[in-house]
């Protein structure tokens, strides 16, 4: 099999630029969206905060796309996610996402290969998210943000058991939604 893209799930994902990640999370929500019956459009200009428009489950929401696969600075079994962009000499280029401007992340977890919907009350306002796909070694849950609790199309969004974090003044939106 020659060409393509390599392997992520093996770490072949360092070879991949930051475009090439970008289009590959938007092809695997693609993907996702098929396998849940959803239809995604597109806006017609670039200068959006968001990427796609998701029709899914009678609602339409602002998504916006990311790939997760940067590992977390102080846990094993966690990537990061930068959802607000900060250049070298540490200023922002734009602003975190809030809720008035995007009503999901939708997040390719290579070490997954699973799409996570994100509510506004994971991100409204944060500009770095830490999500835990494995257990941590000392076995903490509180204030944890468990990848397994959003993964859309194979369970509950925002399970409050495990996954308690949360804006100030915001309640756990679908916090018992199928996703």
């Amino acid at each position: 099999m020659g060409g393509g893209l390599p392997n992520i799930i093996d770490g072949g994902d360092a070879l991949m630029d930051t475009n090439a990640k970008g289009e590959l999370a938007m092809l695997q929500v693609q993907l996702r969206a098929l396998e849940v019956g959803a239809f995604l459009s597109k806006p017609v200009r670039e200068a959006c905060r968001y990427d796609l428009i998701v029709d899914w489950q009678g609602q339409l929401y602002r998504a916006q796309v990311k790939y997760c696969d940067r590992a977390s600075s102080h846990s094993t079994g966690a990537v990061a996610l930068r959802a607000g962009n900060i250049t070298r000499s540490k200023k922002a280029t734009f602003p975190c996402y809030t809720a008035e401007e995007v009503d999901i992340l939708l997040v390719y977890v290579p070490k997954m290969n699973e799409v996570l919907w994100l509510p506004p009350a994971q991100f409204d306002g944060k500009q770095n998210i830490s999500i835990r796909y494995q257990s941590s070694l000392n076995n903490q849950t509180k204030g944890c943000l468990w990848a397994a609790d959003f993964i859309w199309g194979r369970g509950i969004v925002g399970n409050i058991v495990r996954s308690q974090c949360t804006v100030k003044g915001s309640i756990p939106f679908a916090s018992n939604l199928a996703i």
